[in-house]
């Protein structure tokens, strides 16, 4: 067989940086918000300023090792899962958990709040 006519298979497009500019755009439209609840004093937009500020940096985290595929074996539908699962399970355990352990504000309570909230 000449190598030729052998079928190579496509290259696959490795996109790099994905997760830094999507950081970058969501604080950016971070600033905005923020600047606009503070010169529109806009009770509405507060909501919406704490879910950017909370789901930027753990987005672009996930996206970051997806982009890496250090696990190839996940697909982009299975970590999105895992990310939302643990999203929504952590702090339903932490808000459980909390008034068990903890039962005065002081270094030790934010400590132990620390622990359950990271799941260790």
């Amino acid at each position: 067989m000449d190598s030729a006519t052998k079928i190579q298979p496509p290259i696959p497009v490795v996109r790099r940086n994905t997760w830094l500019k999507f950081l970058a755009t969501a604080a950016v439209f971070y600033v905005l918000l923020l600047m606009a609840l503070l010169l529109t004093k806009n009770p509405n937009l507060f909501p919406t300023l704490v879910m950017v500020g909370n789901f930027m940096v753990p987005i672009a985290y996930v996206a970051f090792f997806y982009e890496r595929r250090h696990l190839r074996r996940l697909t982009l539908p299975t970590v999105s899962l895992a990310f939302l699962y643990g999203g929504l399970l952590g702090p339903l355990a932490a808000s459980i958990l909390e008034p068990f352990f903890i039962r005065q504000l002081d270094l030790g309570a934010f400590l132990n709040n620390g622990v359950i909230i990271s799941g260790f």
